[in-house]
């Protein structure tokens, strides 16, 4: 480019290359002197304001990339826009990665002094994420997509749908206190509802579980009775008989407080829930009593202890241990099965309120997320398994249609 006199109007022509300019066109630009229209030239080849600046290799490249991955130059626009917001937005001390963010929230919860349950699960939750996607990943490239892949690695089912809940309670947080401007959950949706499941256990399965668990049948015909499995004896009458939640008699976290032999009111026919060991919902006492059944007294009585907590093994031997019986004995327990069990059993000879009493829910929730409807009277003979039977209970309908 030249500054050049142009006599037809008396002043001083550029003729700037279609390169340096908006159009892609030459253009052709006018100076009343020489100075001007030299500076004016020095402005563009040093990418001034008004003119198009110069493409390094690293910027062709770039531009080529969104190319191949179908962008628009509208879109590769939008693109280069909203990661301004993202990254202007925030505070150069607040850009971390996605490790520091989740210590953060989780100190938070401390603080706020959330429920230690609460708390264990929300970091058990982040510390999946954090696996996933990269421990130091910025957290501003924590991104639509690559969550989704994350919820892709799970399972369709309840854990999927407690996951989403709580990494998404962790970015509602980050984008309130500023470590993101843009939530990237904001548009994501659980792919599963909080569907109610109903099923339960038949009455001789159970049967079954419980005598090969404290040794008193074999599991093969040719076989003596085992006590491999006594250990698992409690977690399947505190459950089936008593309607314990899973995190009321067994926890991953050893801090967790969980029910003990103390807990076990063998006079009274109760069993304590304390205040720290009962799930913690608005409620403003969440202790209760469920009634100790005469056949879980007696079930207990093979394997109590004077103090301690009942189940006196961790979650992962529990897991392991019980997948063994279960897949010897080819027998399945439905997810929260012996909790369903208890109320659909209990509720076809008691009253709905004296269930979910025992249970810590009230009546509408045990209805709908618990409960089979039976026939009358048929859970009496789930509650009446005890450890003298010498034989097996034939279910109730099988017993009917003999008699019919």
């Amino acid at each position: 480019m030249k500054a050049k006199r142009y006599p037809a109007r008396n002043n001083w022509r550029v003729l700037i290359p279609a390169r340096f300019t908006d159009t892609g066109k030459q253009q052709a630009r006018f100076f009343d002197s020489k100075t001007e229209a030299e500076t004016e030239i020095r402005r563009i080849l040093n990418r001034g304001n008004s003119s198009k600046p110069q493409v390094s290799e690293a910027d062709e490249a770039a531009f080529t990339l969104a190319k191949d991955e179908g962008l628009s130059p509208q879109e590769y626009l939008d693109a280069i826009r909203l990661y301004k917001k993202m990254v202007g937005g925030i505070e150069s001390e607040k850009r971390v990665d996605l490790q520091t963010a989740c210590e953060a929230f989780i100190e938070r919860q401390k603080r706020e002094n959330r429920n230690r349950r609460t708390i264990y699960s929300d970091g058990q939750a982040l510390k999946y994420l954090c696996q996933f996607a990269g421990w130091k990943l910025p957290l501003i490239e924590l991104s639509e997509a690559r969550i989704n892949e994350y919820f892709d690695t799970m399972k369709p089912g309840g854990r999927r749908r407690t996951q989403h809940g709580r990494v998404k309670k962790f970015l509602n947080w980050c984008t309130e206190t500023g470590y993101l401007v843009v939530n990237p959950m904001a548009k994501i949706k659980p792919r599963e509802r909080w569907n109610s499941n109903r099923e339960i256990l038949d009455v001789e399965a159970f049967r079954r579980i419980l005598f090969v668990i404290a040794g008193l049948e074999s599991i093969k015909p040719d076989e003596t009775p085992t006590l491999r499995y006594q250990r698992l004896l409690p977690f399947y009458v505190l459950g089936g008989m008593a309607g314990l939640r899973r995190r009321e008699i067994i926890s991953s976290d050893p801090r967790e407080a969980v029910i003990e032999w103390t807990d076990i009111w063998w006079k009274r026919n109760l069993i304590e829930i304390r205040e720290e060991v009962a799930k913690q919902t608005g409620a403003a006492d969440h202790r209760r009593w469920p009634p100790l059944e005469p056949a879980a007294k007696e079930w207990l009585e093979m394997v109590a202890e004077p103090s301690g907590p009942i189940m006196q093994i961790s979650q992962s031997t529990l897991q392991r241990l019980n997948g063994e019986l279960l897949d010897t004995l080819k027998l399945e327990v439905p997810e929260n099965g012996l909790r369903n069990s208890y109320a659909s059993y209990g509720l076809s000879f008691r009253s709905p309120g004296d269930v979910a009493k025992a249970m810590g829910d009230n009546e509408a929730t045990v209805s709908r997320y618990y409960v089979k409807k039976l026939e009358p009277d048929t859970g009496r003979a789930w509650f009446d398994i005890r450890p003298e039977m010498n034989k097996k209970i034939v279910h109730i309908q099988a017993a009917l249609s003999a008699v019919g």
